[in-house]
């Protein structure tokens, strides 16, 4: 956005993948030791149409795997908030601050659950969060 000339406020990012892990999360969770190589274009998501929704999940998370495999983020000068759930491994935690070699500064903010319950069984807690954000950085007025 700020290439484009919009002013970002406020950049929050719930359960990031941590940098440099994330394809071996994903391609684990989809069932394969290692996602296959992306093409030298930008790849295109899977057609779907017709899967069973296990197959379409797991064509999609293939996908995910690739393309977070190759993707490197460019330098952001900003501020950015990471909503962390607090049930992830403490060893997953150190990770987080590889942010720092991207971001101007990095705060993270530890939400309760793990990382679907963080955003279902936890959701208030996480709207908390956010809204405490959204308001620090002047987005909307204090109640």
């Amino acid at each position: 956005l700020r290439a484009c000339g919009e002013e970002v406020t406020l950049l929050v990012m719930i359960d990031p993948p941590l940098l440099n892990r994330a394809p071996r999360q994903f391609a684990f969770q989809v069932g394969s030791q290692q996602a296959p190589p992306l093409p030298a274009q930008v790849p295109q998501p899977p057609n779907v149409e017709g899967m069973t929704v296990h197959a379409r999940r797991r064509a999609l998370l293939q996908f995910t795997a690739r393309a977070c495999k190759h993707y490197s983020p460019a330098h952001y000068p900003g501020r950015v908030t990471i909503l962390y759930p607090s049930e992830k491994q403490r060893d997953d935690a150190s990770p987080l601050w590889r942010w720092r070699d991207v971001a101007g500064e990095v705060e993270v903010r530890f939400i309760p659950g793990g990382h679907s319950t963080a955003i279902t069984r936890h959701v208030q807690a996480a709207a908390e969060q956010l809204g405490t954000c959204l308001r620090q950085a002047g987005a909307v007025r204090a109640e």
